[in-house]
Order: structure tokens, then C-alpha cells, then sequence
């Protein structure tokens, strides 16, 4: 016979409910008044701070939530701006093929096999085109960026990929904050349920002991259990010469 223990803050606190119901219920002749004097456990403190945690838990999933959509946001903005900077790189190197080193001029790294190099994060790759668009609008007055043709004949407008760019960079600033929002909820949903999960799975187990021959009374507490049949464990062991160990309802293979 086992419990069946929640997998979430409101589980928990549903739980929690269901025990502290029951012991109020039966005041004075609560089997759990010894338990809770022996273990230092106030079930008022603990109902109150699992309550907390299903807050902070559902500020979390919002946070979270958010965080998501706000990645999307940005990814979306940038994926033209980055693609045309890609194309861009590639032209540039084909242009100055015997010299690629050219091309750290604009911001881009080429390897040792001559392959251009991107950054994997956003922050990163989204210097590297400020870099590219600055080398861009450098040439002075009279001259041309050996990319005006290339830009002009594929229809690719550098200034309002730009400005979505910078677009991407903001939602990428809301997108930290609300990431941030995220852990801290996460870790104060976590602090506040500790030690009052540990008293819960405390008070379950004395429960457990104290209706050994009558587990249904469980069920007035809101405490699920699962008293199926467990299955075989297959378990192989090994044993040096002359050692000892005991093992019950064995199956031994005596095979190679």
C-alpha cells in the first residue's frame, strides 16, 4: 500500500486541505495532536504558506508563459534581418574570396576552412548586424557600398531591417525581464512548499501506521492510495564466493 502524492503546488495544498479539514473535524480526539506536538508541526502555518507557493506558482506559469510568446515575438523580428545579413556575408566573401580576412571589417568571423561563423545567441548576432549595417552606411560621400548593387537587385532594405532589428533587441529586454520573473516565482513556489511538503508526507506516513488495518479511513483525510498488486521486480545479483545475502521470494537461475 502506498499514497498516491501530488506532482504540484495546488496538489499539495488540495491535500493539506483534506487532512486539516479532518483534524479540525475531530478537535480534540484527532489522532494527529500527538504527531504534530512530537514534530513541532503547526498545520495553520503550513495550510497558509502552501497557499503561497499556488500563488507563486501560478504567477510562474503566467511569467513563464509570457517569456514564451515575447521569444516568439523577437525570433520573428529577426529572422528577416538575420537572413539578409547571412546572404549578405555570402556575397561579401565571394567578392573578396582572396581575402576573406576582409570580412572582419564587417563584424564576421570566417574559420580556418574559410566558412563564415555565426553566433548562437541572440544578443550576440544581434551586435554582429549592428556591426554589418554600421560598415554598410561608412563608405563616404562619392563612394558606394560594395553591397548597394546586391541589395538593390534582391530587393533587400537594410534600413527598416534595421529598424526591426532594434524591434527584436526591445522584445528581447521584455523577454529577459519576464524570463526573470519566471525563476524568481519558481523559486519562491519552491522555498514555500518545502518544509511544509515534508510535514505533509510526515503526517501522511503516521496516518498510514496509525490505520494500518483500516486504510479506507485514509480516504476521510483526502489521502489517495494505491493498494494494487505491485509486479514482479526483476533484480539480478551477483554474489562473490562466500559471501551471504538473504533474499525472499526469489526465482535463482542457475544457467551460465
Amino acid at each position: 500500500m502506498r499514497i498516491i502524492l501530488p506532482t504540484t503546488a495546488a496538489g499539495w495544498k488540495k491535500l493539506h486541505d483534506g487532512i486539516k479539514k479532518k483534524h479540525d473535524a475531530d478537535a480534540g480526539a484527532s489522532p494527529l495532536h500527538v504527531l504534530l506536538a512530537e514534530e513541532s508541526i503547526n498545520m495553520d502555518d503550513d495550510n497558509e504558506d502552501l497557499g503561497t507557493a499556488v500563488t507563486h506558482h501560478d504567477s510562474f506559469i503566467i511569467a513563464r508563459n509570457q517569456a514564451e510568446e515575447l521569444r516568439e515575438d523577437r525570433d520573428d523580428f529577426f529572422t528577416l534581418p538575420f537572413s539578409a545579413m547571412k546572404k549578405s556575408a555570402q556575397f561579401l566573401k565571394s567578392l573578396h574570396k582572396s581575402n576573406v580576412r576582409k570580412l572582419g571589417e564587417w563584424g564576421f568571423t570566417v574559420n580556418h576552412k574559410s566558412q563564415l561563423v555565426y553566433p548562437p545567441d541572440f544578443i550576440s548576432r544581434y551586435k554582429l548586424f549592428g556591426t554589418f549595417y554600421a560598415k554598410h552606411l561608412s563608405f563616404p560621400a562619392g563612394t558606394t557600398s560594395p553591397l548597394d548593387g546586391f541589395l538593390n537587385e534582391n530587393n533587400i532594405d537594410l534600413n527598416q531591417l534595421n529598424k526591426d532589428a532594434d524591434k527584436a533587441n526591445t522584445i528581447h529586454e521584455d523577454f529577459g525581464t519576464a524570463e526573470k520573473k519566471s525563476e524568481l516565482e519558481k523559486q519562491l513556489r519552491d522555498t514555500a512548499m518545502k518544509a511544509h511538503v515534508a510535514n505533509t508526507k510526515t503526517i501522511c506516513q503516521f496516518l498510514i501506521e496509525y490505520f494500518a488495518t483500516k486504510p479506507k479511513k485514509l480516504g476521510l483525510y483526502g489521502i489517495t492510495v494505491d493498494d494494487s498488486p505491485r509486479g514482479v521486480v526483476r533484480r539480478k545479483s551477483k554474489l562473490a564466493p562466500g559471501a551471504q545475502k538473504t533474499i525472499t521470494a526469489a526465482h535463482i537461475n542457475r544457467g551460465g
